[in-house]
């Protein structure tokens, strides 16, 4: 995103241009989404199975997160691009749970089209003060993912003192 941010004050200011820089975002976005996808599907489930064995998640809860993301997949990795961990991990948990690859490969890039339209808009319209919005808004959704860590930590501690 930083570099995403700079390349659109750059274009901002004349020195790129904003209509090459568009696709080009998009299209990184995509390869890397694939290559996440790539790397889950070929882990396949023994990679999820030593996942969720390393965070004492059981067969049945497993089972239940396969049915969501079954319901949900698409929406998530739509909406995976605008969530800072989540946009990392989509691809590699579609790769996992065997979603299908063209179903995959259209909302990857819807998503992705989504995302760049909007970090590139938002950044040429407000400039500078963009990345001091990102910076805040970024640490406030790192800071809400370690509470919300911290708080299944607890959780799963006193489970398993009990």
């Amino acid at each position: 995103e930083t570099i995403i941010i700079i390349a659109t004050l750059m274009a901002s200011q004349g020195v790129l241009n904003v209509e090459y820089l568009y696709p080009a975002v998009v299209l990184g976005a995509v390869v890397g989404g694939n290559l996440g996808y790539g790397v889950g599907a070929l882990g396949g489930r023994p990679l999820l199975l030593r996942a969720a064995n390393l965070w004492r998640i059981k067969e049945h809860q497993l089972e239940s997160v396969e049915a969501q993301f079954a319901r949900h997949g698409n929406w998530a990795v739509f909406f995976g691009r605008f969530v800072m961990l989540l946009r990392v991990f989509a691809g590699p948990i579609a790769g996992i749970l065997r979603m299908p690859w063209p179903r995959f490969f259209l909302f990857n890039l819807l998503g992705a089209a989504a995302w760049a339209a909007l970090i590139i808009v938002l950044t040429y319209i407000f400039g500078e003060n963009i990345r001091v919005l990102l910076h805040h808004v970024s640490l406030t959704v790192l800071v809400l993912l370690v509470i919300f860590a911290v708080v299944l930590g607890v959780r799963q501690w006193r489970r398993n003192q009990a």
